[in-house]
């Protein structure tokens, strides 16, 4: 094989996976818009970072929620870094180990909450958990009707 053939195909399977990657960056904003509007929330505040987890969170159980474990990741982040470049104390990677434990849980039971507000199960509460873009398209572009907050 020649160094062009080699570049070309290169070249093409780049484009490829950019074009994928379009199509399902589009269909994920499609599906998060449906979810929104299954849910009675204007679509569009499904794109705006930060405010569409709010708005999801208020979907499916507290937005209060939202923010704990908004909190917990970012100080359990920022606890770890800390951690990394002085070389501190064992307390503190148990704190951040702590915070992050909470706000895994906090997730997790977010997912369950978003499965229920959707009339869906446990089951696919863990396909939330384990596949979420998949089946968030499962959620806005099939038949799933919004059965509303169950907290």
């Amino acid at each position: 094989m020649s160094e062009n053939m080699i570049l070309a195909l290169l070249v093409g399977a780049g484009a490829t996976y950019l074009l994928a990657s379009c199509i399902w960056w589009v269909l994920q904003v499609v599906a998060n818009w449906k979810i929104f509007d299954k849910a009675g929330e204007a679509g569009w505040k499904s794109i705006i970072p930060f405010y569409s987890g709010y708005i999801s969170y208020k979907i499916a159980w507290n937005p209060m929620f939202f923010w704990i474990s908004l909190i917990t990741g970012c100080a359990a982040s920022g606890l770890n870094a800390y951690y990394e470049e002085t070389n501190g104390s064992p307390v503190m990677i148990f704190i951040a180990l702590a915070l992050l434990i909470i706000s895994i849980v906090i997730n997790v039971k977010f997912c369950v909450k978003l499965s229920k507000a959707f009339g869906k199960g446990m089951g696919f509460a863990f396909g939330l958990l384990i596949l979420n873009p998949l089946f968030i398209l499962i959620l806005g572009l099939g038949k799933s009707e919004y059965v509303g907050n169950q907290s």
